[in-house]
């Protein structure tokens, strides 16, 4: 039976440090999507989900609820891409060293989390790949705000309610978001002769 996140949190506050690499890569992947799709860029977003788990990591104690390791983990890496939008020309870097002395590597965490599995019919490949440019091209013209809140829902399965908690803005805000981010995208698509059913009502 797979063990959860507050149990492994657990482990870790208790000295397991294999126990926070195992949720590093529960979470890898859908943290790194979370960040490509709102930076648009692929290297920015291996650093920011690497530098998420090293913060997390580092600051693990002072997590109120265990089993909500995910939520806070997004909320670390928005606001990573925040600041990394407020300060594009000025790289930041966090020190790792921690990580790396109790024995937890993220960038090796991070191997092949920007790419799918092989194995598909190249004519659907191109296809999927063509629809997903165009997708990723509508959701970078979002207002950030819109973009966010879409990104949470639509790709990383979030409630408008968690959102809420995540942002700590309230329901109704996101659900605004939410309606006029996804109108925008249906506009935009519209034009490429994409049509609404890829996209949630």
């Amino acid at each position: 039976m797979q063990v959860s996140d507050g149990g492994l949190v657990s482990r870790v506050l208790g000295g397991d440090v294999g126990a926070f690499n195992a949720l590093a890569r529960r979470w890898q992947k859908p943290l790194y999507n979370f960040a490509y799709r709102y930076t648009g860029h692929v290297e920015e977003a291996e650093d920011i989900c690497q530098e998420a788990l090293s913060r997390a990591y580092a600051h693990l104690a002072r997590l109120r609820d265990p089993e909500r390791f995910g939520s806070w983990l997004y909320a670390i890496a928005y606001r990573m891409c925040q600041d990394r939008g407020r300060r594009k020309r000025r790289r930041v870097e966090v020190s790792t060293d921690e990580m790396a002395e109790a024995g937890v590597d993220p960038s090796s965490l991070l191997a092949g989390a920007g790419r799918e599995a092989g194995g598909e019919d190249p004519e659907d490949l191109v296809e999927a790949n063509e629809l997903g440019e165009l997708l990723h091209r509508a959701l970078q013209k979002l207002p950030e705000e819109q973009r966010v809140a879409l990104v949470l829902r639509e790709y990383q399965g979030y409630t408008s309610g968690e959102i809420a908690r995540l942002l700590e803005v309230p329901v109704a805000t996101v659900r605004s978001r939410i309606f006029y981010g996804l109108k925008s995208m249906r506009r935009m698509l519209g034009r490429n002769a994409i049509g609404q059913e890829f996209l949630k009502p």
